[in-house]
């Protein structure tokens, strides 16, 4: 990891001279990691830059403030320049706490890269009731992406019949997209709690994603580690969502 942190660096900042470039790049096509690690960096870069420009906006005002107040307070009594550097200090703390508000967003945004809803690829279902109806309904409004409409439809069907875990799943996807990530979350939890039924791999999966929204990073961190530890389809990926936790 430091080897590529320390590869990837140099070479988006064009100091890799041409041979070590080609074999970089090389490297890159033959490994699916490096070329998630690239991305990556890609994008946190590209959001910090986003974020100093508009600090760097915010100081250019400041010190054209500042050199006006300076202006100002040979002017005024010493009460008032106390006042002004009080003023500028207040500011000065403000604008510190913007650009750390600015930043610290984007943490989030390097993990959505891991993140998929997951795919359903047939919404046919045979209907033998009004249950097996609104399921139908709930999965195509899923399909289409409308999660808002899919969530209450699913949640419907979940007072009726609780031990319905592909609903749970589905449930709790469609509150991650809408952004309740507490109530995705006890979704998935219920999944895994249940014990016997064919999701609790996505469930785990996508628990750890929640506990990410939801800030709760050594929480996220530790459960990403026991899926990497298991026998889990998703324990290689985790592996590479634990790099970046850490």
């Amino acid at each position: 990891m430091n080897k590529n942190r320390h590869l990837i660096s140099k070479y988006l900042s064009g100091e890799l001279d041409a041979l070590t470039a080609s074999r970089f790049e090389q490297e890159l096509k033959n490994d699916p990691i490096l070329q998630q690690e690239l991305e990556l960096y890609k994008d946190v870069d590209e959001a910090l830059q986003d974020a100093d420009v508009m600090e760097l906006r915010r100081s250019l005002k400041f010190i054209h403030f500042m050199n006006e107040a300076s202006t100002e307070m040979n002017k005024r009594p010493r009460v008032r320049r106390i006042t002004l550097v009080a003023l500028a200090a207040s500011i000065a703390i403000v604008l510190g706490f913007t650009a750390f508000n600015l930043v610290r967003p984007n943490k989030q945004k390097v993990f959505d890269k891991y993140y998929q809803a997951y795919e359903l690829t047939s919404v046919t279902r045979s209907e033998t009731g009004d249950n097996d109806r609104v399921i139908r309904i709930a999965l195509e409004k899923y399909y289409n992406k409308e999660y808002r409409e899919a969530v209450t439809l699913f949640e419907k069907v979940l007072e009726k019949d609780p031990g319905q875990m592909a609903t749970q799943l589905y449930s709790g996807i469609s509150y991650y997209e809408i952004a309740e990530y507490q109530k995705a979350g006890k979704s998935f939890s219920r999944v895994i709690e249940h014990d016997n039924n064919l999701y609790i791999e996505q469930a785990k999966w996508y628990l750890g994603f929640c506990y990410i929204k939801t800030e709760e990073y050594d929480k996220a961190l530790k459960h990403f580690t026991e899926i990497a530890e298991s026998d889990s389809y998703y324990r290689e990926k985790a592996k590479t969502v634990i790099k970046k936790l850490r």
